[in-house]
């Protein structure tokens, strides 16, 4: 089983108090609206899971450690920079790990990234160190394809004092097989997803320190 490492990321983020809270009681909020207004943790498939609508993906990745939860937000990208909606911009895609792998629904034609992480503290599911990327800080930025199941990559997070280093890595024949074994009723081919990491527009309110860091390859 081939694993090819295709994207180095070169950002760490540490979040002032201010944005973190911010962030916490955004995906709590979101969490426990999700059955009525669609917000990202809703998003995540269980293994009854069947194909794709026209208008949407299913976007496959997966997440290490087991205790990092992710948030993926929407927005565009403008001169070569992801400006997260700071509007109708809740998470579309939301949570942690479930055997390694993350598989969720998401609308077609929206452009996610990766904006916000969470190390969890043990026992809990919102509450932990909170990571942001913002003011210029690299992100892992994609654009939902029509009805496709999608494998985007492989996420590692290694947590360093007040530092998180991110690496992306490719192993489709990996992503395959999970889907193959806890979604039967998905029952399509899983094609790779093309990605890109790009820097954040905007700033990141009072008293964020932005930590930047290059991971060797």
């Amino acid at each position: 089983m081939s694993q090819n490492r295709v994207k180095t990321p070169n950002y760490v983020n540490s979040l002032s108090p201010s944005v973190a809270m911010r962030t916490q009681l955004i995906l709590i909020l979101c969490a426990l609206l999700s059955l009525l207004s669609g917000c990202g943790t809703s998003a995540i498939l269980d293994r009854n899971a069947r194909a794709p609508e026209e208008d949407e993906s299913i976007v496959v990745f997966k997440v290490s450690p087991a205790n990092y939860k992710v948030a993926f937000f929407p927005g565009m990208v403008e001169n070569g920079m992801f400006r997260q909606d700071q509007i109708f911009g809740h998470s579309r895609i939301t949570g942690a790990p479930k055997d390694g792998y993350i598989v969720a629904k998401a609308k077609a034609g929206q452009t996610l990234a990766l904006t916000s992480i969470t190390e969890l503290k043990e026992g809990s599911t919102y509450a932990g160190n909170h990571f942001e990327a913002c003011g210029g800080t690299r992100a892992l930025v994609f654009e939902v394809p029509r009805s496709r199941v999608a494998y985007l990559t492989d996420i590692e997070f290694e947590r360093s004092g007040d530092r998180v280093a991110i690496r992306y890595r490719r192993d489709l024949e990996g992503a395959i097989a999970h889907v193959r074994a806890s979604y039967p009723g998905i029952g399509r081919d899983i094609q790779p997803l093309e990605f890109q990491i790009l820097p954040t527009a905007g700033g990141c309110g009072g008293g964020t320190v932005i930590i930047p860091i290059y991971v060797g390859r």
